[in-house]
Order: structure tokens, then C-alpha cells, then sequence
């Protein structure tokens, strides 16, 4: 029979090499996608309000993120964020990055790892947790409904005695335990293990409030951890958990981001949201109402006056406006009493450590140590880091690229001063240079058409500890868009921000498929084609 006759047949050799490519190529499409599932054209992300005021002040001030438009909000609070950025599927992601003050939970890791997505942490911002102290000073300022720098007792001395003393007044009972005597409960401002600044009495007869963030908030975990330092302030608050007069939200005295009482003044939105009805802030100005209005002050009727945990960068003026909240000193390791300044947050981030690990999900974190000889240092227990936590795979080159550059913006001299302004510590030195060598990787991977990164160091240091919650809060988000200026602070906003170009990018997104398996597999199946062009026309000229 002719070659004609016989028709065409594949060698064996070659129809396993096409069976092979179509495999490899099938097996590469089947490989769950990384690449982020937000607008492409926006670098998306999210946090918690615990920062809020500092990162959005940092996104309006950098120039550089064109064609991009740079987006952030804490509507949804910290766990929400973190939800959203780890995935809800196979390259199913809602967010580029996140703002955090914790470190992401081993389950929360692995589900990013399970979606496709690999992250690293970039320490940038220090920021104290200040005890606000709504005790009055000069009473007369409230029946003339002004606020004055005399109104408030400001820098009120304050062991972590007596913060527990103060955050479980009305809350303890003799009856959870009867056989053990506990301090006489604070039951007034004027108690006289009390006192302002001098060492004068505070004049302020009405009783203690206690108001929180209701829903997942460092202030939260960091005022716990104070009070489980100190053994007599932990017994009191073991006392208040286990007094069924309080339907606490938990019997353990672990440091948790959710405050276990609600029965008092607990406010949705984090900070933004609390201090609204704390201070009344109004909306169309950022200004707190009129002192009689204060919702912290019980409006003027013999009411309690509140005290509760805030971040740092909340309590000056966070919105533009002045608001100068008034906030306590407090002991440190080395025995004296700090405010919550950007100096002693950078006293106490001196005394810090950073994790160099080999693993990810732990490499470059803070711990914050206790130091008997730094008597400017804030208290460790009460110090926050912030991190840029950010993909190191499957983002859009472009995306990749920008992100890069707002990490150098960050750790660079602009955006380390704007940081202070706001009174949070910024970066260290080995901080910073941990962070640009994240920032490095991300270009790099951009060049090469995938983002990936590696940890190389094996050194060891002490991590802090991280708690897992599911609880989330939600709140109102107000948009501002400006640039820096003196009063840095304008740039805030109380939920989410959008600024930069609108222009879309032409970039596709990243599909998970390796470029140089794509080239390769292209090249192979064209000099593929071209043999078996040749055979077949060398078979017709033979038949």
C-alpha cells in the first residue's frame, strides 16, 4: 500500500512529546490562580482605625503612585481587613495590602497560603496606647461651657495598679471571692490615691466611667496586657470576669482585642467611632461640640466621667482640627511616669526587638521589652507596632511596582516625619532596612513577571504573641483627599480615603501561570509544527 494509501500516522516519539506539552500546559491552568481579585486600577487597602489618621496622611502626601489610585478603609475593622486580605478562594483576594497592629493567626496563614498568597510584614509606626482621663480639673469651665488647657487634669500619674483600679471600678464584688481582700474599688476621681501632675488633689467629685471600641482593637489587647503585669491589677480584673453582675464576654484574663464588658459606654467604628460620641465630635467641622455635650462627661448631669484606652495618633488632631484630648502618665519598667508622646514612643521602640527568621508568617516582627534603666521609654505593655503587611506573590507587575514605591515613601525621610507628626514613633534603622529589602523583592519580581519573595536569615528573636478573634465593627467612612502641609494631620479621616490618578493601567493581571513556561511551551509547539511540516511534505513527495 502506497504512503498515501496508509494516511498519516504520528511517531510514537512525537505524539508523546504533544501529549506532554498539553499536559503540562493543563496542569499549569489547573494551578489555583494568586493573582489579587481587587479593581485593577486601585491599590486597595485595608485596616483597622487604630492608624487611620497616619496612613491616610501618608497615601495623600506620596506623588507617586500615577497611574494607580490609592484607596484605604477601616469600615469594616481589623479582622475584617485581614479576611479579606488572606482570600475567601483560590486567588479570590479583596485587598492588596493591610494595615495591622497584629500579626496574622496561624489559621489565618494558611488560609492566605491555601488561596496562593505569601505576605511579609514591614514594621513602620510605633504608636502609644494613651489612657484618656475625662477628670475635670477646674470645674468652673463646665458651667461656662468652654474648654480651656486648664479644664482637664492632664498627665495624671498612673501605676498599672491603678489603671486596673480604674478599668474594673464598679466591676469587682465581694462575693466571686469572698476569702480574698481586694483594694477599696475607685469610686470617684477625687479619690485621693489619686492626683494630678503636681501631686494636687483632683478636684473632680464624680464617679469613674469606662468606655471602649465594641469589636477586635489593639487599645483593647494592650490594656489588658498592662493589667495582667501587675498581679494585684489582674486579680481585680479576674474578680470583675468572674462576677456574673457583668456578663462579661469571657471568664479569661488573656489580652484579647475584644474589651470583655460592654455594659458601659462601648462604641461601634473603632477609635473614630468612640471618640465621635466621647467627645460629640461634629462632622462637617471635626470639632468636638460644646463641653456640655460631651457624651464622655455624662452631659454635665453628675454623671461619671469616662476614662479609656485610644491610640496615641487620635488624641491631638487627628483630623485637622485640634482636640487635645487629655490622657494620663504612665509607669514604666524603670519607675517613672511618661505620656504617650511620639519621644517616648521612640524611647520605648529603642528597647525593642525585631524577629530575623526564616519563616514568613513571623520575620519581622516587634516585641517590645521592659527596660529599668530607659526612664523616658512609654510603657512596653501599652506600645503598638503597625505593619504594611503585603502580598510577595500573584500581585499585577504594576500594582507590584507601586506598592514597592510606597513602602520607600513610607520608610523614607517624608513619610518617617509625617509619622511623628501625628505623635507615632517612626521606623528604626534595622526596621527600615528590613522594609526596603521587601520593597526590593517586590520590584524585582514586578521585572521578572512574578512577585515572589524568600526570607534567607535564620536568626532568631523573641515574637510577640498574637490573639485570634472573630468579631469585626463596622462604622461610617468619610472620605478626604489632600496633600501635606504643615498641619500634616488634615490628611486623616475617621473611615476610608481615595486619592491619586484615576487613569486605569493597561497591565493584566497575574493569572499564576509562570511566563517562562508559557514562552517555552510556545517556542516548543512552533518548531513542533515546523518538523511536522516538513515530514508531511516529504512523505507526499515520496508517495
Amino acid at each position: 500500500m502506497t504512503e498515501r494509501g496508509r494516511g498519516f500516522r504520528l511517531s510514537p516519539m512525537v505524539g508523546a512529546i504533544i501529549a506532554g506539552l498539553l499536559g503540562a500546559l493543563a496542569c499549569t491552568q489547573a494551578t489555583p490562580q494568586a493573582g489579587a481579585d481587587t479593581d485593577p486600577t486601585t491599590l486597595v487597602g485595608e485596616g483597622g482605625s487604630f492608624l487611620s489618621p497616619v496612613t491616610n496622611l501618608l497615601l495623600n502626601a506620596d506623588p507617586g503612585f500615577a497611574p494607580l489610585n490609592p484607596s484605604y478603609s477601616d469600615a469594616a475593622g481589623i479582622d475584617s481587613a485581614i479576611a479579606d486580605f488572606v482570600g475567601s478562594g483560590p486567588g479570590q483576594f479583596s485587598a492588596d495590602f493591610v494595615v495591622s497592629e497584629r500579626a496574622l493567626t496561624a489559621s489565618e496563614a494558611q488560609t492566605a497560603q491555601s488561596n496562593g498568597r505569601s505576605f511579609a510584614y514591614i514594621p513602620f509606626a510605633a504608636t502609644p496606647v494613651a489612657i484618656a482621663t475625662l477628670a475635670v480639673c477646674n470645674p468652673s469651665d463646665l458651667t461656662k461651657d468652654v474648654i480651656t488647657s486648664a479644664t482637664f487634669c492632664r498627665s495624671i500619674p498612673l501605676t498599672p495598679a491603678l489603671v486596673g483600679a480604674i478599668f474594673t471600678s464598679g466591676l469587682t464584688s465581694t462575693s466571686v471571692q469572698p476569702n480574698r481582700s481586694l483594694p477599696t474599688t475607685l469610686s470617684a476621681w477625687s479619690d485621693t490615691r489619686l492626683t494630678q501632675a503636681g501631686g494636687s488633689p483632683i478636684p473632680d467629685g464624680d464617679g469613674i466611667g469606662l468606655a471602649s471600641v465594641l469589636g477586635p482593637s489593639a487599645e483593647n489587647s494592650a490594656l489588658m496586657a498592662l493589667i495582667d503585669s501587675d498581679p494585684t491589677a489582674k486579680e481585680e480584673l479576674d474578680n470583675a470576669l468572674n462576677n456574673p453582675a457583668n456578663s462579661a464576654s469571657t471568664t479569661s484574663d488573656t489580652p484579647n482585642e475584644i474589651w470583655p464588658f460592654h455594659g458601659q459606654h462601648a462604641y461601634i467604628g473603632g477609635d473614630a467611632g468612640m471618640l465621635g460620641k466621647e467627645l460629640t465630635i461634629n462632622t462637617k467641622t471635626n470639632a468636638p461640640s460644646d463641653v456640655d455635650g460631651w457624651g464622655g462627661l455624662g452631659n454635665n448631669a453628675g454623671n461619671a466621667h469616662d476614662a479609656f484606652p485610644v491610640s496615641a495618633v487620635w488624641t491631638g488632631s487627628p483630623l485637622g482640627t485640634p482636640w487635645n484630648l487629655p490622657t494620663a502618665a504612665i509607669q514604666n519598667a524603670a519607675g517613672q511616669f511618661a505620656p504617650p508622646t511620639e519621644a517616648a514612643a521612640a524611647a520605648a521602640e529603642s528597647d525593642s526587638t525585631l524577629a530575623s527568621t526564616s519563616d514568613p508568617t513571623t520575620n519581622n516582627l516587634v516585641a517590645f521589652s521592659p527596660s529599668q534603666t530607659d526612664a523616658a521609654a512609654y510603657n512596653n505593655f501599652l506600645m503598638t507596632e503597625s505593619y504594611l503587611v503585603v502580598p510577595t506573590n500573584g500581585l499585577p507587575a504594576d500594582k507590584a511596582t507601586q506598592l514597592a514605591q510606597f513602602i520607600r515613601f513610607v520608610l523614607g525621610p517624608t513619610g518617617q516625619s509625617d509619622i511623628k507628626l501625628l505623635g507615632a514613633a517612626p521606623a528604626t534603622s534595622t526596621m527600615v532596612t528590613a522594609g526596603l529589602k521587601v520593597a526590593a523583592q517586590l520590584t524585582t519580581g514586578a521585572l521578572s513577571g512574578t512577585t515572589s519573595t524568600s526570607s534567607t536569615s535564620t536568626t532568631s528573636t523573641t515574637t510577640p504573641s498574637t490573639t485570634s478573634t472573630t468579631a469585626s465593627s463596622t462604622s461610617a467612612t468619610t472620605t478626604t483627599t489632600t496633600t501635606t502641609t504643615a498641619a500634616a494631620s488634615t490628611a486623616a479621616s475617621q473611615g476610608s480615603s481615595s486619592v491619586g490618578s484615576n487613569a486605569s493601567s493597561g497591565t493584566l493581571a497575574f493569572t499564576g501561570v509562570p511566563s517562562w513556561s508559557l514562552a517555552t511551551a510556545g517556542a516548543t509547539l512552533v518548531v513542533l509544527a515546523e518538523s511536522l511540516r516538513r515530514l508531511l511534505r516529504r512523505r507526499r513527495t515520496a508517495s
